[in-house]
């Protein structure tokens, strides 16, 4: 078997670094190549890179530095990388990027988009240092022997249409969901809930969902709106039920019972969730942005909210839970989602690409 050096930053439980996405490619990747492992230990995301001084951030870049050389003092030169994100940048190695976001994206944002940058969990982060972060990529996205994955379509796109990457260097293979399918159970919807997940109310639009929800309440009383992610939330409705922070395995019974699933966000790099909840059944709700166009098919498997309105959503949200036959389809085509969007099926397009690209 081909030999691939599986570069990573692991968290200190490795089973669930970045939602268990690193886990299920390293497992995975095992049946394509003979892995080797190369931790690069900084644990911190991006958005958590200087919130305190200059000093701190300057440190964050040193280590990155730090663990570049640290590989070639282990592995050298002339080797098949497979990396999580952009840095370190091992050159002088043939090296394959997965990433669902990118630095010079946020650097766009910052400079482009004012309100979707404001909840992109990158706002704290001051403009110096995402132009720092960003031109290092630079210097990575201009290098011959690197070859990028990403989760999403847009970025992909973006990636070739606006950041000019040759087509060639740059492919979409999408991401897996974690789902035991033995716990799905279509049985239990009765056709009057709604479910948002997300952790950060504010980016994944929560208020806008609540404000609608309220707005339906008003032609009628019968439907139920459970909200899962963050800590607390200011509603006091008895139509709203508060789940707080859940496992996925304890979100379980609400994807079964819930019939809607709803979550417009602000930004979203990828939205895993998304596929997650076709799965179970539920026909959902997002935003015309992102990766939500590419999940959710307009009138077929849910609805695309075109602006951020609190009429409109709502009318979206009613539209949908009333749509039994949207509904009807989504159940039918539950397994289809539950394949298309399974790690076997992604890590399969990364070993594919990979091979095509080492001799």
């Amino acid at each position: 078997m081909k030999k691939i050096i599986f570069c990573c930053q692991w968290a200190y439980d490795k089973e669930n670094s970045w939602s268990g996405t690193n886990m299920a490619v390293r497992k995975r990747l095992n049946q394509y190549f003979d892995v080797l492992d190369f931790d690069y230990g900084v644990r911190q995301p991006y958005a958590f890179f200087s919130k305190i001084n200059d000093k701190i951030f300057k440190n964050k870049i040193d280590t990155f530095n730090h663990y570049n050389n640290q590989f070639k003092k282990k592995y050298g030169d002339g080797n098949v990388v497979f990396q999580f994100g952009d840095l370190p940048n091992y050159e002088g190695n043939i090296r394959f990027v997965y990433q669902d976001l990118t630095m010079g994206y946020i650097r766009y944002l910052c400079n482009n988009n004012k309100f979707v940058f404001e909840h992109s969990s990158f706002q704290h982060l001051p403009k110096n240092e995402i132009d720092i972060l960003a031109e290092r990529q630079d210097i990575l996205y201009t290098q011959k022997d690197v070859h990028f994955f990403t989760m999403s379509h847009w970025l992909a796109k973006w990636l070739v249409d606006d950041y000019k990457l040759p087509k060639e260097k740059v492919d979409f293979v999408g991401g897996g969901i974690n789902i035991d399918v033995s716990k799905i159970d279509f049985s239990k919807k009765t056709g009057n809930k709604f479910l948002f997940v997300g952790k950060d109310f504010e980016r994944k639009n929560g208020p806008l969902v609540v404000e609608a929800f309220k707005k339906i309440l008003i032609k009628d009383k019968k439907y139920e709106l459970y909200i899962a992610g963050p800590n607390s939330i200011d509603v006091d409705l008895d139509n709203i039920h508060f789940l707080g922070n859940l496992s996925f395995d304890d979100l379980v019974p609400y994807f079964n019972m819930c019939d809607v699933f709803v979550m417009p966000s602000i930004f979203e790099a990828y939205g895993l969730v998304f596929p997650e909840a076709l799965s179970f059944g539920l026909p959902c709700i997002g935003r015309d942005a992102f990766e939500m166009p590419y999940f959710i098919k307009n009138g077929e498997n849910g609805y695309l909210l075109k602006n951020n309105s609190v009429d409109e959503l709502s009318e979206l949200m009613l539209k949908a839970i009333t749509n039994h036959q949207m509904k009807k389809f989504v159940i039918e085509h539950a397994s289809d989602y539950f394949e298309q969007y399974s790690w076997d099926t992604t890590v399969k397009k990364i070993a594919d690409i990979i091979n095509e690209n080492i001799h």
